[in-house]
């Protein structure tokens, strides 16, 4: 097929799926969008599913023939480079992705199975998560000693604020370990009844941690502001950790006061 045609049809697929879903459209629909015949489409790609893989293949192409990164540069910016080529040729997919994102269908016992497989990654992930609130308990304490000078108030806000997130988060992994308990060792307790206290045990944990990130925003605010008023660093870096603790604080209510804005 001609370069054009392929083009058509890698964007008559992003549209039909950002507008339908998977699930809502087909072969037929998706030659008649590309304006190519049906059988000239299945000759080229198989199916919907080898369409999506060739599509996408095309992109990973895009971001090749764009050459190698700067070898004067280090290795860490020649990666960063690649990836910002490929997150730019993924922009038009962006609504398409988004979409096939949402309609992954969510299967809770192959999920507990996945647990109960991997008990040991589990534990780990619970053990890191520990350890890394013990570090952001710390921080503040550090920043306090740092910034206090700046202003008194908004260092002691900081260090409220940021010390509250910590029993939230901590209280959260408790429920994680509930659910491993109860698929691991839930003492004869029937399926029927384990399975559902696993799920609401996780589901626990996910509602904690939406509680704490309030608080993960919140103490960004002073910390901003410290680091704008103090001199010690760019104006530029206060003025993001701010909008960073904003961005947090809009993500929590928007999430509670408006319907669906999760899956947007």
């Amino acid at each position: 097929m001609q370069t054009e045609t392929l083009d058509k049809i890698d964007t008559a697929l992003r549209e039909l799926i950002a507008e339908r879903g998977w699930s809502g459209f087909g072969m037929a629909e998706l030659a008649e969008r590309a304006g190519t015949g049906l059988a000239s489409l299945y000759e080229a790609s198989g199916g919907r599913v080898g369409a999506l893989i060739a599509a996408l293949g095309r992109t990973d192409n895009q971001v090749l023939a764009a050459g190698a990164a700067d070898a004067s540069e280090t290795p860490r910016n020649r990666r960063f480079e690649i990836m910002m080529r490929r997150y730019d040729a993924l922009l038009p997919w962006r609504a398409a992705l988004k979409r096939l994102a949402r309609e992954r269908p969510f299967d809770p016992p192959a999920m507990l199975a996945n647990i109960v497989a991997h008990e040991a990654l589990f534990r780990a992930g619970v053990v890191s998560f520990m350890i890394e609130q013990v570090a952001f308990l710390l921080l503040p304490l550090l920043l306090f000693r740092l910034l206090h000078r700046v202003h008194q108030r908004a260092a002691v806000a900081m260090v409220a604020l940021a010390v509250t997130a910590v029993p939230i988060a901590l209280i959260g992994v408790m429920h994680r370990l509930d659910a491993l308990w109860l698929l691991t060792d839930g003492h004869g307790l029937p399926m029927e009844t384990m399975t559902p206290l696993a799920l609401l045990a996780l589901k626990s944990y996910g509602h904690a941690i939406f509680v704490a990130s309030l608080f993960w925003g919140l103490w960004l605010l002073p910390f901003g502001y410290l680091v704008f008023t103090s001199g010690m660093l760019p104006r530029l870096a206060g003025l993001l950790l701010m909008l960073g603790g904003i961005g947090y604080l809009v993500d929590v209510f928007a999430d509670l006061l408006l319907p669906g804005y999760a899956d947007t």
